[in-house]
């Protein structure tokens, strides 16, 4: 792991769930989704559209090929990690033309919202988002 490169258990840890949300996080909670963003009314048609991806699993197999690069000496590049997406998402989805369709969508979307939201601030948006009413 290189210096700027975190844990999601490490960014969990930095999250305090008592911290006010901010002017900004709350209008970006509130922005209407612009495609199929977790939590979002469109996001129950992505489900039926793209098929059951197991997230989980999907994740586990990504460590394990990025690992098998480390251990091999190799760099793993940015085409490489997109080849290695598609294999592990495409193999798990038959109309492969949405799944296409909504990943580069997606992708698109958060390069976008790269520019203004660093990964802390994103890991703190998600937790408010999905622990809001919790109680």
């Amino acid at each position: 792991m290189t210096k700027n490169e975190h844990t999601l258990q490490e960014l969990l840890k930095k999250c305090n769930e008592d911290t006010p949300i901010s002017k900004e996080e709350m209008e970006w909670e509130q922005m209407q989704a612009v495609g199929k963003e977790f939590g979002s009314k469109s996001d129950q048609n992505h489900q039926v559209e793209v098929g059951n991806i197991n997230v989980k699993a999907s994740v586990e197999i990504l460590l394990k090929i990025v690992n098998a690069y480390k251990e091999l000496g190799s760099d793993l590049e940015c085409c490489d990690l997109a080849n290695e997406l598609g294999i592990i998402l495409g193999g798990q989805c038959a109309d492969k033309e949405s799944l296409l369709r909504d990943f580069v969508s997606g992708f698109k979307h958060g390069v976008e919202l790269s520019e203004n939201t660093t990964v802390n601030e994103r890991v703190s948006a998600l937790y408010h988002s999905l622990t809001k009413g919790r109680g």
